[in-house]
């Protein structure tokens, strides 16, 4: 048990440093923002310390002298009854993993997918939340994503309308934005 205790300050010094890299400076908390390990962190956090629990848990009970297999063959049937009951959840985690895997969008990106678009807020293990410009959010499924389009990442085009008067000279106008541009 003081294995695991050990084990499970480790993760939550872990989790704290990759929240707040060094509290009061702004380079590196903004360094950590949209890269890979602040998204996928909190996901392998989360998993370390329900794998913690689950073995201590089940060190407890064969130290009060429990028999856990009947209770893990029982779970694992269970695991399987829900496995083939939820194919549409399954769907979603292995959809899910292929998207992280493939590291097609991270935490703080602005995203288009045929669904929705907005700024990446949340990902979990089976869908993400995007907030909308306007502030509507909209919590995808990762099997139902379909196709991204990611306008976060390298560099995009941006297309503006200007209205000008029609006695304007429009070389002009064309000179002036290339200069600001």
């Amino acid at each position: 048990m003081l294995v695991i205790a050990f084990c499970w300050n480790w993760v939550a010094i872990l989790a704290g440093r990759f929240r707040h890299p060094s509290v009061g400076d702004p380079e590196a908390e903004a360094a950590l923002v949209g890269t890979r390990l602040s998204t996928i962190g909190p996901l392998l956090i989360g998993f370390a310390k329900a794998m913690l629990l689950t073995l201590g848990a089940l060190t407890v009970l064969v130290m009060l002298g429990i028999n856990v297999w009947p209770l893990i063959t029982g779970l694992s049937i269970f695991g399987l009854a829900i496995g083939l009951g939820s194919q549409t959840l399954v769907k979603d985690v292995v959809a899910g993993l292929f998207f992280l895997v493939d590291d097609a969008f991270r935490q703080g990106e602005y995203i288009e997918s045929s669904g929705a678009k907005g700024t990446v807020e949340k990902i979990s293990l089976r869908s993400v939340s995007l907030r909308h410009p306007r502030g509507a959010v909209a919590t995808i499924p990762y099997g139902q994503i379909g196709k991204i389009q990611n306008f976060s990442r390298e560099w995009v085009i941006e297309k503006m309308l200007f209205r000008v008067a029609l006695d304007t000279d429009v070389e002009t106008v064309r000179k002036l934005f290339k200069k600001v541009g």
